[in-house]
């Protein structure tokens, strides 16, 4: 570690702040708040009617002018045939979501009800759209799916007399198909924690800096883990609905983070007990990732599925930005150079992002 002169320090942290000044207006649309891009939809057939509850955060429920564009945006048909749209409206969806309840009916009852979530295409890349269909008295037939913007269509059986799933004489493979369906839905949240880590360039600008300031593998294993530790319970707060911050708070606290070990690295004459703090760093940073898992307020028997996928992937996508960071920073350290100017550029640049980063979440707020 590099250790400043106490005037080098402070002349360090005072032209950090004034390019951090500069950086405000550049950082602006970094700097918004990482939404994971996720909502959910329940849709229950009733003979020829099938009601329909979309819920969104609200950010991306304001994408459609109204209602009626966002019912129009979900196609229902049965047996081939157009089921139109009889109504529709927005209501809250607390904490931060917006529901749609649309209501669809169908010329004549069929087996099997068609659902094309078409509105999938108009959100940004990755977003992820989860579904509950049923039918028949308290869901006798059911599917549950994960739909995304190259695969937004999924069927609903109809309930047969007796009042369980139809048999069409694909009754056996329809039940293969939810296995394999729930092992998809599974992998489909773990792609979404990898994303989400590998496109939140702020949590990533985070780990540089804990790389940065350890200067051997048990030291960077011992913050890694608290970090890992600290999100891993506050993702379950939020997810669960046990408590969380307002994202106001939270998204200027980790850049906060971020510009505290940028600026720690440069005057600390010891860190080896940064974990401790780094824990604390991991708890806001696992609220920053329940941002939209949270929004979406899964119900109880499908956010452990969420939480668990969606967490395997967070670490996932760590393991793999460390797998790649921490030889590149071992190797340079033998240079010289990086020991003397390197480090206190890359560390001055952590700080500077971090310090400009809080500025705009703070003046601008999350969105």
């Amino acid at each position: 570690m590099v250790r400043l002169e106490p005037r080098c320090q402070w002349l360090a942290i005072v032209a950090m702040i004034a390019v951090a000044a500069g950086l405000v207006a550049a950082a602006q649309g970094v700097a918004s708040a990482h939404a994971v891009g996720l909502s959910r939809g329940t849709y229950v057939v009733r003979g020829r009617e099938i009601s329909a509850v979309v819920t969104l955060a609200r950010i991306d429920a304001a994408t459609f002018a109204s209602p009626s564009v966002l019912a129009d945006a979900v196609r229902v048909s049965s047996a081939g045939v157009p089921c139109p749209g009889t109504s529709a409206r927005f209501v809250d969806a607390p904490p931060d979501g917006t529901s749609l309840l649309a209501l669809y009916t169908c010329p004549a009852v069929g087996s099997r009800i068609g659902i094309d979530a078409t509105f999938v295409e108009d959100l940004p890349f990755g977003h992820r759209h989860v579904v509950h269909g049923e039918s028949g008295p308290a869901g006798a037939a059911g599917v549950d799916d994960v739909l995304t913007r190259d695969d937004h269509a999924f069927e609903v059986r109809a309930a047969g007399p007796d009042g369980g799933p139809s048999r069409d004489g694909v009754g056996d493979a329809a039940e293969q198909a939810s296995s394999v369906g729930g092992f998809e839905r599974a992998a489909s949240f773990v792609r979404m924690g990898l994303e989400h880590i590998l496109t939140g360039y702020d949590h990533l600008l985070f780990l540089l800096g804990l790389v940065l300031a350890s200067r051997g593998v048990r030291a960077l294993l011992a913050v890694v883990t608290a970090f890992t530790a600290g999100h891993s319970i506050s993702l379950a707060s939020s997810a669960l609905g046990i408590w969380a911050p307002s994202p106001a708070l939270v998204e200027p606290l980790i850049a906060a983070s971020i510009a505290y070990v940028g600026i720690e690295n440069l005057i600390a004459r010891e860190v080896a007990s940064r974990w401790r703090l780094t824990f604390v760093f991991g708890l806001v940073h696992g609220f920053g990732f329940a941002g939209a898992l949270r929004e979406v307020h899964f119900e109880r028997e499908s956010v452990q599925l969420v939480l668990a996928s969606f967490n395997v992937g967070v670490e996932l996508g760590q393991l793999a930005v460390l797998a790649a960071v921490v030889p590149v920073v071992l190797l340079l350290r033998r240079k010289t150079w990086f020991q003397g100017a390197g480090v206190v550029v890359l560390n001055g640049g952590v700080a500077t992002m971090g310090l400009a980063w809080a500025v705009v979440r703070v003046l601008g707020g999350t969105s």
